[in-house]
C-alpha cells in the first residue's frame, strides 16, 4: 500500500466519504465540487475551485503523456 493512501467504502447508492484529513487539507465542505478522472486503471479525484482549469493544472503530471504523444507522432510520420 502507498504511504499516503487512505481506504474508504462504497455504499449501496455509490456514495463514499472523503477522509477528514483530506477535507481539512484541501478545504472541502458539503458544497465542494470534485472532478472524477478515469485514468485507464486508476481513478483520480480532483477538488475543483472556482476555476476548473486552475484546479486541474498539473493533475496528469507524471503519467507520460508527452512521451506517448511523441511516440504517436513518430508512428504517424513513418506512415506518411
Amino acid at each position: 500500500m502507498i504511504d499516503n493512501s487512505m481506504i474508504t467504502s462504497l455504499g449501496e447508492r455509490g456514495q463514499t466519504v472523503v477522509p477528514v484529513e483530506l477535507r481539512e487539507k484541501y478545504g472541502l465542505d458539503a458544497h465542494s465540487k470534485l472532478q472524477w478522472i478515469d485514468d485507464n486503471g486508476t481513478i483520480r479525484v480532483v477538488p475543483l475551485s472556482g476555476d476548473p482549469i486552475t484546479a486541474l493544472r498539473g493533475s496528469l503530471k507524471g503519467i507520460g503523456l508527452t512521451k506517448a504523444l511523441l511516440r504517436q507522432r513518430a508512428k504517424d510520420t513513418k506512415r506518411e
